[in-house]
């Protein structure tokens, strides 16, 4: 206030007539709070007043002749300031405040306030809320996303957003490492129920789906065929096991084209096939292994200008659900297997449901494993039994025979 009176306090000072009075009066009319000013020359002579005397007077009172702000017993402000220009002190003015104004003013702004402070606390929160919202819910949606994920059924939910920023660089990461683990799983998955050489099921796979037909209810017959190549072994040990596993891959293809769609081949062994054929009766797969048979004699294997005949030996066991358990049904399919084998080469046997049959083909393959073991060095061994060889007779007594 001191400071934006001043030129105008200087003019009184220089030029005190009617109108700079008058302007003077004026201007100090505009602050509601001034209740008395006094401006005094170098001299100490009064050059202009303004308002109430009474607080003007005071000022006379020793107490009150310091140059620092001070309140009097009534309250009010007075404040002395020194009128300059240039630097230099031309004379002095004593401003009277009343401050009643003032605490008027700030409790009607701390009313104010209070009305106005929950209103923006309320508008505040909404506004928090609003934008917790705008942030957390990207991370909500990717949130539930990973709890609905089926891991062990590889099936994993892909989100989307419009974000372009971080958002949108953290959904597109996510999207891409979920294809990754979708792709990886798959490949994972096919290795896991499939022959790395031909690319048929594997021993594992198959015994599933032979778990699922013997569980297949409302299916009257099911046909399980065991299958190996004659004279194998020979062809790896004449011309290569890369020969030998270059023929396990034709066979395959071949009887993946010839066999039905639906059937199940899989590969259990070195050359020992496994076919499952569901919904199939004995004599429909009777005719099929029969004819597979005979194309398998007609094919011909041509490796580094040496052309090699295939001929096969199969098993054939027809089952219906629940009337094996897989270990008993492999055992009955080997058995079977066995007993084409003993017929010669390019032989289909057809089990038939006899105890007595099935009980002398497991002690013969039981006696064969003993000996391949003895042979090959354990657990089952050899034992040699041996009887002294002596002459009955110590002298031989010449027979004469007399007619």
């Amino acid at each position: 206030m001191g400071h934006s009176l001043n030129n105008d306090l200087l003019k009184v000072l220089l030029n005190s007539n009617v109108d700079v009075l008058s302007d003077i009066s004026f201007r100090i009319e505009g602050f509601k709070s001034v209740d008395a000013l006094q401006l005094e020359n170098n001299d100490k002579k009064s050059v202009f007043a303004f308002g109430e005397q009474q607080f003007l007077n005071s000022k006379k009172s020793p107490s009150l002749l310091t140059d620092k702000p001070h309140f009097d017993p009534s309250g009010r402000l007075f404040i002395k300031l020194p009128v300059t220009a240039d630097g230099y002190k031309l004379g002095e003015v004593v401003i009277v405040i009343n401050p009643e104004q003032y605490i008027t003013r700030i409790k009607e702004n701390f009313i104010t306030l209070l009305w106005i402070f929950p209103i923006e606390l309320l508008i505040g929160f909404i506004i928090a809320w609003r934008i917790s919202l705008y942030y957390s819910k990207p991370f909500e949606v990717l949130a539930g996303a990973i709890q609905e994920n089926n891991i062990e059924g590889n099936h994993f939910i892909e989100v989307s957003t419009a974000y372009k920023n971080e958002i949108g660089l953290l959904f597109s990461g996510y999207n891409k490492m979920i294809s990754k683990i979708i792709n990886t799983t798959k490949i994972l998955k096919y290795r896991s129920n499939h022959d790395s050489l031909t690319g048929l099921l594997n021993r594992y796979a198959i015994e599933q789906e032979i778990e699922l037909a013997l569980q297949d209810e409302g299916v009257e017959s099911h046909v399980l065929i065991m299958l190996d190549l004659d004279q194998f072994k020979n062809v790896n040990e004449s011309i290569g096991y890369v020969a030998g596993d270059e023929l396990l891959q034709l066979v395959s293809h071949f009887c993946l084209n010839y066999l039905p769609k639906s059937a199940c081949v899989a590969r259990v062994g070195g050359d020992d096939f496994f076919v499952l054929l569901r919904k199939y009766d004995q004599q429909q797969a009777v005719k099929i292994a029969t004819t597979l048979l005979s194309e398998l004699s007609d094919f011909r294997f041509v490796w580094e200008g040496e052309t090699l005949t295939v001929s096969a030996s199969m098993g054939l066991v027809a089952f219906k659900p629940f009337e094996y358990t897989l270990t008993k049904l492999i055992k009955t399919t080997d058995a079977a297997f066995y007993k084409a084998k003993s017929k010669g080469q390019n032989k289909l046997h057809v089990h038939a449901s006899n105890p007595s049959d099935d009980e002398s083909r497991l002690s013969e393959m039981k006696i064969a494993s003993f000996i391949k073991e003895a042979l090959k060095g354990g657990p089952s061994r050899f034992e040699l039994f041996a009887q002294d060889i002596v002459q009955l007779q110590k002298s031989r007594k010449k027979l004469v025979m007399k007619f």
